[in-house]
């Protein structure tokens, strides 16, 4: 899994997943089977062919090429940042901000806001711990509430789920400081 932002930000997205398609690697969006729109700029890169290749060679090839994407991404990052300050900072607080106030909390919202909120704390903006950001984009997905629920003794329909799910998310980052 990797977050791209800036590359979508910047436009770079396309060039750099066809690119990487024609070295034999899988792009797939994260929860979008459309590999040109992902949500929340995550997407999903994977071996296409493993005949003829050893796990390892498999492994070196998919360690490398991520490299390389995450040196486009950074670049592309403080460019980006630098053109757009204003408008990234102002999605990155707003992100903050309902994450850590809201009541009710779509999955969709929720992973949306959450890879803001990434970005924000790659680019020095928010004093959260990244790993904790990026468990939550992955905690706060149906199943995982779900069980939350069940356990609080909750029934699951959508608004409930939607309510553990602000909830969770919300004692979460609720005693981090933002720089």
């Amino acid at each position: 899994m990797m977050h791209l932002p800036a590359l979508e930000k910047a436009g770079l997205i396309e060039k750099a997943l066809k690119a990487v398609v024609q070295i034999g690697v899988t792009v797939k969006g994260f929860m979008s089977d459309d590999n040109d729109h992902s949500l929340g700029s995550m997407y999903q890169i994977s071996n296409q062919f493993t005949i003829g290749q050893t796990e390892k060679e498999i492994i070196q090839k998919l360690e490398k090429l991520s490299e390389q994407l995450s040196g486009y991404e950074r670049t592309a990052r403080t460019e980006i940042y630098e053109k757009k300050k204003t408008e990234i900072d102002d999605a990155v607080f707003r992100a903050f901000g309902l994450l850590t106030n809201c009541r009710l909390l779509t999955s969709t919202e929720a992973i949306s806001n959450l890879l803001t909120l990434r970005l924000g704390i790659c680019l020095g903006l928010i004093n959260i711990p990244l790993e904790l950001c990026t468990s939550l984009v992955f905690l706060c997905q149906k199943s995982h509430i779900e069980k939350i629920a069940l356990e609080n003794g909750a029934s699951t329909d959508e608004t409930i789920i939607d309510m553990f799910r602000a909830d969770f998310i919300r004692t979460a980052l609720n005693d981090k400081k933002i720089n």
